[in-house]
């Protein structure tokens, strides 16, 4: 998965990153920062699609990585593997679980 990191090189690879506008999408500045509401991190929620062409930005674990189609697909395919070295099918047992409960 050569293709596949925490940063890149140049930004000629990296598909524009667009929000949501009254009539039409926009393309996303940098950083964007979104209103939510006030019970999650004080109402603010903030985007910075050019974050990953700075080698020194901190990678993080449940965001921040990208990659490529053809590596994702590579990346899928190897957990649906009955050999993959990640488990030994218990990871995808619990990754098709459904988690969501009725609340209401």
């Amino acid at each position: 998965m050569i293709n596949t990191g925490f940063t890149l090189p140049d930004n000629h690879q990296l598909d524009t990153h667009y929000h949501d506008a009254l009539s039409q999408p926009l393309p996303m500045p940098s950083p964007y920062c979104m209103q939510l509401d006030e019970s999650w991190n004080n109402g603010i929620l903030s985007y910075n699609p050019k974050r990953i062409f700075n080698p020194e930005a901190y990678h993080l674990g449940g965001s921040g990585m990208i990659s490529n189609a053809s590596d994702f697909m590579q990346f899928i395919l190897s957990l649906t593997s009955s050999s993959n070295a990640l488990s030994s099918g218990k990871l995808m047992d619990k990754m098709a679980k459904y988690y969501i409960t009725d609340l209401y």
